[in-house]
């Protein structure tokens, strides 16, 4: 896997050196710039493969403009929010992948080396899909909760509502029934 140049976007000096040393633990892992804030970040965006963001450096109302911002300036990167404390659900539901406060460092590592995948690589001709949001399909498909298929991924719930969210919107099916015969017709769950 190529060097994964990481921009660090959170207020807390205590929580942004613990992530700090986790990422530098790394031989491919490599954190390009750490801020307190969002602005003045815009230079190292554009390096970035993956840029993890604590929600509470924007507000609610903000967060969508912000995130399509830097997305608009790094279409590569994926944006992973670094959750602190609580958010809502409106808020969350805008990140594909989630670290919680509670994950240990393996964890940590895989879910930025699944976001740092998360790209155009992930995605086929015939789907829109992304990996993880195949992994999510299947799962519903096969009727687990939303907490059940947290566990098995080792993603937050947030996280699981995320990608439903996001699957519904891409292939346009709500129902489970629905979702489901859409994995079998796709080769993705077997009859």
């Amino acid at each position: 896997m190529n060097k994964c140049n990481i921009v660090l976007i959170e207020p807390s000096h205590i929580i942004a050196e613990g992530m700090r040393r986790i990422l530098e633990s790394v031989n491919d892992l490599s954190i390009i710039h750490v801020s307190e804030r969002i602005t003045g970040i815009d230079v190292h965006v554009h390096k970035a493969d993956v840029i993890i963001l604590n929600p509470r450096v924007v507000t609610e109302g903000e967060m969508v403009s912000t995130l399509h911002n830097l997305r608009k300036m790094n279409e590569q990167a994926s944006v992973i929010a670094l959750h602190t404390h609580y958010e809502s659900t409106n808020v969350m539901k805008h990140f594909e992948h989630i670290i919680e406060l509670g994950n240990d460092t393996p964890s940590i590592i895989e879910k930025i080396r699944s976001a740092q995948t998360t790209g155009n690589e992930n995605k086929t001709e015939n789907d829109d899909l992304s990996i993880r949001e195949k992994e999510v399909l299947v799962a519903v498909a096969k009727g687990l909760t939303n907490k059940e298929i947290a566990e098995a991924l080792n993603i937050s719930i947030h996280t699981v509502i995320a990608h439903r969210k996001n699957i519904t919107s891409k292939i346009g099916i709500k129902s489970i029934p629905g979702l489901t015969l859409y994995a079998m017709t796709n080769g993705l769950l077997e009859p």
